[in-house]
């Protein structure tokens, strides 16, 4: 699958590489469709530039966790925002 990958923080579009990416694999209970379009919200662009530090809680996929595993944001921030790199969406 065709996927947007996030590997720096930038000012600008110039971290945003779409790359060939596995599909994930469903778990149990889940299913696998296929999707044709994807747009990226522009709220995404916030993790680019690193200013997306507001957020309660957040859905990140990297190479290191699945779509099912949250990564958790609190109010006071004593949670760090994470780091690149990210996947934002998939074709």
């Amino acid at each position: 699958m065709k996927a947007i990958w996030v590997d720096r923080l930038a000012t600008d579009t110039s971290a945003v590489v779409v790359r060939d990416s596995e599909p994930p694999k469903p778990g149990p209970g889940q299913v696998l469709i296929r999707v044709h379009r994807a747009p990226i919200n522009p709220s995404d662009f916030n993790y680019i530039h690193g200013t997306y530090r507001d957020a309660l809680e957040r859905l990140i996929w990297n190479r290191s966790r699945s779509a099912d595993d949250p990564v958790w944001f609190d109010p006071e921030r004593t949670t760090p925002c994470p780091e690149p790199p990210y996947i934002l969406g998939g074709e």
